[in-house]
């Protein structure tokens, strides 16, 4: 019995790796592979987190990624607005949108979409609420064009 005690002792406490960012991590930035390591800490330490694309927070090299310091929502690129907009099913994050504001002039802005809404499975060519980002001088003209039900929406792929 005094064996298994000092070999309980000298065998440590149970590890488990978790994920620490390995360079500095600017809020927003894509977190994957190449800027996280995995460290060996005490189990228990630190709670499980699944990683999700984003940084919610800046982070320093040696930081643990925990649940607050991810998102899986692409940051709103500097000096654009985003806003909830129909958008044609199908749509993914990350693609790219050319916005016709029904003025006068046939105003195209260029936008990035944020999210996608859920996907509703019954028709092929319905429309779904996305967050799409825009650049900041064109937010009121697209802001008026969707709630006038003016603003069309044109994709370059599916």
């Amino acid at each position: 019995m005094v064996l298994f005690a000092l070999w309980m002792d000298l065998r440590g406490p149970p590890i488990e790796l978790r994920p620490f960012a390995s360079e500095d991590i600017e809020a927003g930035a894509v977190i994957d592979q190449s800027n996280i390591e995995y460290r060996k800490v005490p189990e228990g330490l630190l709670p499980d987190v699944t990683l999700r694309g984003y940084a919610a927070v800046a982070l320093a090299a040696g930081d643990p990624l925990t649940a607050g310091a991810t998102t899986d929502r692409p940051p709103v690129p500097d000096g654009w607005w985003a806003i909830e907009i129909p958008t044609p099913a199908g749509i993914l994050p990350g693609s790219d949108v050319q916005l016709i504001v029904g003025d006068e002039l046939g105003t195209v802005v260029p936008g990035l979409v944020l999210t996608v809404g859920s996907q509703a499975e019954s028709a092929a060519w319905s429309e779904e609420l996305s967050m799409v980002a825009i650049p900041a001088e064109h937010a009121p003209s697209v802001a008026s064009a969707n709630s006038l039900s003016t603003l069309t929406v044109l994709i370059t792929g599916w």
